[in-house]
């Protein structure tokens, strides 16, 4: 038997990883939105081109935009954020490592804690966490990272003051501890005119239970429930299915004594290592 929860309406799944439920992501940049030679930052341009950098022709339709420095100087972009609860972070970049020198991406808070994402991506092929009071720890890339001017997916989601870090939707760390999560602003540095820095964008995410009409609430859910009708159907990308379940509930004021058959789907992050509740619903009785 698989167990869930529900409460009123709501399903609530806990299985082997926490249920998490993210909102759209929204924009810290997007050059795609900004003018060509539009300077942001400091010694950075906004400019276009193929997504194959070392082409120097291509269909109008596949050109893109990006941010990156001035030539033959040496960028720096501050983007001022707000986090002060579960966040998931997504930074699209396409790094290129010179004279050995790693690319840096820094959240830093008001009294200057930091959290660094450090690649060296090109030499030994690692990319690092570490903040600025000693904690570190590194993941093997190779293979993942995308080398010779390919556009990489980093993405770094906080949750319950612990970091978990993926690349191109590959884990990388996870459960990095992290003292302090009131971050006020993400640095990228040390950018070069060969680097080109994509979208940032960010969402928050939070423990809920959704409910079938789209709604949530962050109730802790009533536990006890056991998948009583067809078992849970798990697909090869780890997506679940749980076509009916029965809840059982003792009443209450709004909640009369007696069992409710449910259904729900989750889908499955890989990057994030978590599911989402895609939808979830009763069904006829």
């Amino acid at each position: 038997m698989r167990k869930f929860n529900l409460l009123s309406t709501c399903v609530a799944l806990a299985l082997t990883t926490q249920l998490v439920v993210a909102a759209d992501y929204s924009y810290l940049t997007d050059p795609a939105t900004m003018t060509v030679g539009q300077k942001i930052g400091e010694n950075l341009i906004v400019k276009e081109g193929c997504p194959d950098p070392s082409k120097t022709t291509c269909q109008a339709a596949d050109k893109v935009k990006y941010i990156t420095a001035v030539a033959g100087r040496t960028g720096r972009l501050e983007i001022p954020i707000n986090i002060s609860g579960d966040v998931d972070l997504s930074f699209n970049i396409d790094f290129y490592e010179e004279n050995s020198t790693k690319k840096n991406i820094t959240l830093q808070t008001a009294d200057s804690f930091s959290l660094t994402i450090a690649a060296d991506v090109y030499a030994s092929q690692y990319l690092t966490l570490k903040d600025s009071v000693g904690g570190i720890k590194s993941c093997y890339v190779n293979g993942v990272w995308q080398n010779s001017f390919g556009i990489n997916d980093i993405r770094l989601a906080i949750q319950s003051s612990k970091a978990t870090l993926s690349l191109n939707a590959s884990p990388c760390i996870q459960d990095y501890e992290l003292s302090k999560i009131d971050f006020t602003k993400i640095i990228f540095g040390n950018v070069t005119e060969n680097d080109r820095l994509f979208e940032t964008k960010s969402r928050g995410i939070s423990n809920t239970t959704a409910c079938s009409n789209g709604s949530s609430t962050t109730t802790t859910p009533i536990s006890g429930t056991t998948n009583t009708g067809d078992l849970a159907q798990i697909a090869s990308n780890l997506d679940i299915k749980i076509p009916r379940g029965l809840y059982s509930q003792s009443g209450g004021l709004f909640t009369p004594a007696g069992s409710i058959p449910v259904w729900a789907y989750l889908k499955y992050n890989a990057g994030g290592n978590y599911w989402t509740l895609s939808g979830a619903g009763v069904l006829p009785q």
